[in-house]
């Protein structure tokens, strides 16, 4: 396929993106973006997850969640500092952003149409079982989750005691595909909108991006890191080890005075690797989050033509 000029004769600072990753989280979403990220012809920034369109009015105080109020603020709210994010882009690229909040987000796809009505929505959907559980798992492996049970975090936020608790705890809520697709829907036409299954996407990246590049009109024939996966969700198998890697600044000096920077940086990223740990899910978890999905992969199933079945199965 040939290079095709997509650019904007506008300035970055005045543009606003071409296309949006809107989710899911805990999908796949920043392999996705790395991937683009490496396109001559796509100008993705530096911030990852800027979130501008997600979220409008929100106060930290609202809220509750160990580390709601700092998760909270790193949210862009203005529009001059989103804008900024674009200002190196060539006037010949198309410029993206990938925020997996947009698909959650209850306002995001009016937003985002209100900028750019013509702009192109990507989604990967993983299973929401597994999607939930990575997310979970992700929670705990970067200390925002307290809890290690996650039957118990589950089955805590189906009672409300976490009613108050922000998004970044929501692992039921990210998963209700069909009713958040429905929004992108009502305001994008079929051809701008671009849903990928998951399973695809990991069994397959290269088909799967090649096939994406043709939908955003960019060459498919450039070679793109498609062999490395970003941002897998783990816990760590120690956490004594986990909280070495977190020691006080005299105690790093110390090492640092003694040990090489090659050998340092070696030995933390064997040691790292040696501590991520993925347990299985338990049965009676999964059965409890398949009694909760199961109307909402079979909704999926009718808006989308797709057979989930394998989303299906209790195993």
């Amino acid at each position: 396929m040939k290079p095709t000029k997509t650019g904007s004769s506008k300035s970055a600072m005045e543009r606003v993106p071409d296309f949006f990753i809107v989710g899911a989280a805990k999908a796949g979403t920043t392999s996705l973006y790395a991937y683009l990220k490496a396109h001559p012809q796509i100008f993705l920034p530096e911030t990852k997850e800027p979130r501008y369109y997600a979220y409008e009015g929100e106060r930290p105080e609202d809220f509750e969640g160990p580390g709601a109020a700092r998760l909270i603020q790193s949210i862009i709210k203005d529009k001059a500092t989103y804008r900024k994010l674009f200002e190196n882009a060539a006037s010949d690229q198309i410029i993206g952003e990938a925020s997996p909040a947009y698909l959650y987000s209850p306002i995001a796809a009016e937003r985002i149409a209100q900028d750019n009505p013509n702009a192109k929505i990507i989604a990967i959907l993983r299973n929401p079982i597994e999607r939930a559980y990575s997310h979970f798992l992700d929670n705990v492996g970067n200390g925002w989750e307290p809890c290690t049970d996650f039957e118990q975090v589950i089955q805590a936020q189906r009672r409300g005691e976490r009613a108050r608790w922000w998004r970044k705890w929501d692992y039921l809520g990210h998963g209700f595909y069909a009713q958040q697709l429905m929004r992108y829907m009502t305001h994008f036409p079929p051809e701008n909108m671009k849903i990928i299954r998951y399973e695809h996407f990991r069994d397959d990246p290269e088909r799967v991006v090649r096939d994406l590049l043709g939908f955003l009109k960019v060459d498919s024939e450039v070679e793109l890191p498609v062999d490395q996966r970003y941002n897998v969700s783990w816990v760590p198998r120690w956490r004594w080890l986990q909280q070495v890697f977190g020691q006080p600044r005299g105690l790093k000096k110390v090492v640092r005075s003694v040990v090489p920077s090659e050998v340092r940086r070696w030995l933390r990223h064997r040691l790292e690797v040696i501590n991520r740990h993925r347990p299985p899910m338990s049965p009676a978890a999964r059965r409890l989050l398949l009694e909760i999905y199961l109307p909402e992969i079979e909704a999926l199933e009718r808006l989308l033509g797709w057979d989930l079945s394998d989303w299906k199965r209790p195993e």
